[in-house]
């Protein structure tokens, strides 16, 4: 019996196995194609939807910032390949919220969707940030100084930096014949700081800064203090003198007045040679007035008392601070003329519309008066985000 031996049948075989799994491997690297192909296609429109709702977000920033009772939203406003949509929440729609604003924006692109929530709160104003600031005009001349020290902390002697203790306006600051400045100066005006070669400033000078709003403190808040004004009952001491009907303080020479923690509303406050005003120890004051403040010489309102513990609001026009007196405390006048003259230490902040401060007079920003608040700016800035 004879086999018959022939191999064309199994190359057969063979190569329609190969051309079988060349067909699968095709296949499959034609469906892993599509779908990394649909892959990058999600992922592209994933980031597209993601930057649209950024946008959404920072247009309705700007519109809230324009306009600070804006709340109607964006609904489907198309930009690119997408669009996007912003929901604002705020105390009208959660009681709790309060003064923060919560933003809600989502962007879409085809399919993809992507939300970005940010909580937006006031900015708040800080008025004592610098030892002085003139809104029109700040003058430092002979021989006269700025530094810092932090009454919290200890003494004047003991916390005393020659950095801090900074000064700027919203125009020109002059610091000339033999001055020297314990921190950075500034200006709003472009070569709005004139400085002579015998004056020094320890610190950085800036012309061309944003400018500084000073009349924040309403007529409304007056009025308030008017209303709340616990003059004559928080007065203790002597030789002092108040008319309830005109408001006018005035401590006569020798006159020892002291005053207990509250709110007082005066028009004009003066004080002769050698009289005082002191606050009672561990109590704070704040003061509304709206006229003029005159400490004659060796005067003295708060001495070696703490800063923060006296902060006057004036509508007046004149605040002047005499040879060889003493104050302590923190001043906002945003209509009025500083004047800090002849041998005299002044302890805390000034902010003023002009300010003068020459011939041997030295001031000492009160560094905890930086944290003291006072109303906002007008501005939401963002404090807190997250994507949904």
């Amino acid at each position: 019996m004879k086999y018959i031996n022939n191999d064309r049948g199994s190359a057969l075989l063979i190569t329609l196995m190969i051309m079988s799994m060349l067909t699968l491997v095709s296949i499959v690297a034609v469906e892993n194609s599509t779908t990394g192909l649909e892959l990058s296609y999600n992922q592209l429109h994933e980031e597209q939807a993601f930057y649209l709702a950024e946008s959404g977000f920072k247009r309705a920033l700007y519109e809230i910032n324009e306009d600070e009772d804006w709340r109607s939203g964006f609904d489907n406003i198309a930009l690119g390949d997408g669009a996007y949509d912003v929901v604002i929440y705020d105390a009208t729609i959660n009681p709790a919220l309060a003064d923060t604003i919560i933003v809600e924006s989502t962007g879409k692109v085809q399919e993809a969707r992507a939300t970005v929530e940010a909580w937006l709160i006031p900015e708040v104003n800080r008025p004592f940030m610098r030892a002085l600031f003139g809104d029109r005009s700040l003058l430092i001349e002979n021989n006269t100084c700025t530094d810092s020290y932090n009454p919290d902390s200890g003494s004047y002697v003991i916390t005393q930096l020659d950095e801090f203790g900074d000064i700027g306006s919203n125009a020109t600051v002059s610091i000339v014949n033999n001055s020297t400045i314990g921190g950075d100066v500034q200006s709003a005006t472009e070569d709005g700081i004139s400085l002579s070669i015998n004056s020094d400033v320890f610190g950085d000078t800036t012309t061309g800064v944003d400018s500084v709003i000073i009349d924040i403190v309403s007529d409304s808040e007056f009025t308030w203090a008017q209303l709340n004004n616990i003059a004559p009952a928080g007065f203790s001491g002597t030789g002092y003198t108040h008319n309830s009907i005109t408001g006018e303080l005035t401590v006569s020479g020798q006159g020892a007045m002291i005053l207990d923690g509250g709110v007082y509303y005066f028009s004009e406050i003066s004080l002769t040679q050698s009289a005082s005003i002191s606050v009672t120890t561990g109590e704070s004051v704040t003061i509304y007035m709206t006229g003029d403040l005159n400490l004659r010489n060796k005067s003295s309102i708060n001495k070696n008392g703490n800063p923060s513990d006296l902060i006057i609001y004036s509508r007046g026009s004149n605040i002047i601070i005499g040879q060889l007196t003493s104050f302590s405390g923190a001043i906002l006048a945003p209509y009025a003329t500083y004047s800090l003259a002849n041998n005299s230490d002044v302890y805390g902040s000034v902010v003023a519309r002009n300010i003068a401060v020459t011939n041997h007079a030295c001031f000492h920003y009160a560094r905890n008066l930086g944290a003291i608040e006072k109303g906002s700016t007008g501005w939401m800035l963002l404090t807190a985000w997250r994507e949904l």
